[in-house]
């Protein structure tokens, strides 16, 4: 995940504590953790501390953002001249330019296999927001890529399994398969 950023988009800092990386209580980002001996943690949703009076949070949890529309339409219309524009003003924000400004961070007509660009940059811009699976589920790239990552997942696994209370509610409804 975190190769998957250039150097220069600001994405990558909002989005992963790196090692030596400083917490608002000045603690540091250790070099190895449980789970990830390179020391990478989330940071997109990290709070600090909650008033625990009221246990009320500064975090807002996004739900469907800007940029989240910006690439449904360009994944929707392909690598148009609206496509392009939607694409690459998320692209351009990441990068701390000017949204409505052409740039050297442009995709452009010539992006060999649009289709791939869009989801990669679904993966950065929408990190650790749920939606990676249904992304490879819905463009039929999740089999081969989780096998390629040496996941043991089956075709089955492309329909989650149908809840046993719903199932005791209506009799009509049979387990989906491999379940």
């Amino acid at each position: 995940m975190v190769d998957s950023y250039e150097a220069t988009d600001t994405r990558l800092a909002a989005t992963i504590f790196k090692p030596g990386d400083k917490y608002p209580d000045g603690q540091i980002q250790p070099a190895s953790l449980v789970g990830d001996p390179l020391g990478f943690n989330v940071r997109k949703f990290f709070v600090g501390t909650v008033n625990v009076s009221n246990w009320d949070s500064p975090l807002n949890v996004p739900v469907l953002r800007l940029s989240e529309m910006y690439l449904i339409l360009a994944e929707a219309v392909g690598p148009t001249q609206e496509g392009l524009e939607a694409i690459n003003k998320v692209r351009r924000r990441a990068y701390g330019l000017p949204i409505n400004t052409p740039s050297a961070k442009d995709l452009t007509a010539g992006t060999a296999n649009f289709t791939d660009a869009v989801l990669a940059e679904r993966r950065r811009e929408l990190a650790f927001e749920n939606d990676r699976w249904y992304d490879l589920k819905r463009t039929n790239k999740l089999i081969p890529t989780l096998k390629a990552q040496g996941k043991a997942i089956q075709p089955f696994h492309v329909l989650l399994p149908i809840p046993q209370s719903e199932i005791n509610v209506n009799p009509n409804l049979t387990q989906n398969p491999g379940y």
